[in-house]
């Protein structure tokens, strides 16, 4: 306590502060405080790397850096260090670095404040170059991570599932603080209940005491849509154009290994885990520039209001930095020759001419990205809109593998078909195909390859609209997301 010895020359009122414990004595005549203080300053040391509880610290390098904060009401005198003298800036906070000896290292924190109140505390670290100081990798794959898109069914309890790895074994793992006994490999499964579910926050300890943190924020409203989600009415049919360009005629274009691999696994997995008919699907392989037009024109024929259309291209791709303008190179395409391409504003014409409710332009290509030029960019504007709503207005969106050179195994298309193939959702917005997919390429790509998503200016997109892929019967084991 403070200790105060006060003169009384006046009528006074008595107050207490709970910070600084001062007692203060104020008369109209005079305000006098005779103080003795006897309270030591405080010492804060920033964290070290994450440690769970009741685990030794362990480092591996040679020195440490030390960090904090003392602070004292009257003020700080000094601060020592293993019996050093540590400076301190205005605000009371230091950093410096510690040599470690191998083993046990016990650090001394002595403080004194201006009335020389003393505080003592100790760290101990120990120093082991082989020691393991590599925290575990957690991996959320159910619920997808959608960065506080809408996307749950309300149900009694959400199943959180993912895989968790660490070259040492995994002690412990815990799902909101609940510990999760049962791991598989890795693989861990919890069922949380979902009443006042605010987010979803899991935690892993290797057996050396290091600790790993991943967490999905989830939005105010995200179990908000149970019944008009469930009845969607799919009115329309889907089509779709697929085209993989990897033979060129022309020499100095380089051959590609993949594209028309591509297409086709995309088409397997439409046909039959998606409410895509074959008979609605076209794959195009190593197609000329009149024969991809030709295909949009006969889906120009076909095609109704209430309808969806995919448009996948993978090949060589263009960008004009002087035209702001980005093409597709068809199997017929020469680099001197641009009548043979196919430009951005070519496919947003195509596009806008078919009648389809929602069209989807999925673009793997060099400069891809060059299609939002003219774009607001990337639209998150309908992630808030309930699916049941998105789906009823009309859409011209494309989903691309943005502005790189992408390589001839593409991280992006890789990605997209894992994601489609493992959806277990009924209902799969494209908006949240796109949260997924670009947490999954940005994650894996060596050169950072990016994922755009938005709305392709003048092709009669109304806004808030969204392409919904539908699972076929059987194939889904999950409510709408």
């Amino acid at each position: 306590m403070k200790r105060a010895t006060l003169l009384i020359l006046s009528i006074f009122a008595v107050s207490a502060c709970a910070q600084n414990s001062h007692i203060e004595l104020r008369s109209s005549l005079l305000r006098l405080r005779i103080m003795n203080d006897t309270i030591p300053p405080s010492i804060t040391v920033n964290p070290f790397r994450a440690i769970e509880p009741g685990y030794p610290f362990v480092q591996r390098d040679s020195a440490i850096s030390v960090s904090g904060c003392v602070t004292d009401l009257d003020g700080v005198y000094s601060l020592q260090l293993n019996g050093k003298t540590v400076p301190l800036d205005r605000g009371g906070k230091f950093a410096t670095l510690v040599q470690l000896g191998l083993g046990r290292n016990i650090i001394r924190l002595h403080a004194l404040d201006k009335k020389r109140n003393p505080r003592d505390t100790s760290l101990i670290v120990y120093r082991d170059p082989t020691a393991d100081t590599t925290a575990p990798t957690i991996d959320i794959r159910e619920p997808f991570k959608m960065r506080g898109i809408r996307m749950l069914r309300k149900t009694p309890t959400l199943r959180v599932a993912g895989i968790v790895s660490d070259e040492h074994p995994v002690a412990a793992l815990f799902v909101n603080g609940h510990r999760v006994d049962s791991l598989v490999n890795g693989a861990f499964a919890y069922e949380l209940p979902t009443d006042s579910l605010r987010g979803i926050y899991v935690k892993a300890v290797d057996s050396s005491g290091n600790v790993a943190v991943d967490s999905i924020i989830l939005p105010p409203h995200a179990f908000s849509l149970e019944a008009e989600e469930n009845a969607i009415p799919v009115s329309g049919r889907f089509f779709a154009l697929l085209i993989g360009v990897q033979k060129y005629r022309t020499p100095g274009i380089e051959d590609l290994g993949n594209p028309v691999h591509d297409a086709e696994n995309i088409e397997t997995l439409l046909s039959t885990q998606y409410t895509f008919d074959k008979e609605n699907i076209t794959v195009l392989k190593n197609p000329t520039r009149d024969k991809i037009l030709e295909s949009f024109e006969n889906m120009y024929e076909v095609i109704r209001e209430d309808d969806n259309f995919l448009v996948f291209y993978a090949g060589h791709g263009f960008l004009d930095i002087d035209a702001h303008q980005g093409y597709w190179w068809p199997s017929d395409a020469q680099r001197s020759n641009p009548s043979h391409w196919i430009s951005n504003a070519d496919i947003r014409d195509q596009i806008k001419r078919v009648k389809a409710r929602h069209t989807l332009l999925i673009s793997d290509a060099c400069f891809s990205g060059s299609v939002f030029r003219t774009t607001r960019g990337v639209e998150l504007d309908n992630a808030d809109i309930p699916t049941v709503e998105a789906y009823k207005k009309k859409s011209r969106t494309a989903l691309t593998s943005g502005e790189a050179d992408v390589p001839d195994k593409s991280v992006f298309t890789k990605y997209l078909i894992e994601i489609l193939k493992e959806n277990q959702y009924r209902q799969l917005r494209t908006v949240s195909l796109f949260g997924a997919l670009h947490d999954a390429v940005m994650s894996n790509s060596p050169d950072r390859e990016g994922v755009e998503y938005g709305i392709i200016q003048e092709a009669d997109d109304t806004g808030g609209g969204d392409f919904v892929f539908f699972k076929r019967a059987g194939h889904s084991t999950k409510e709408p997301n």
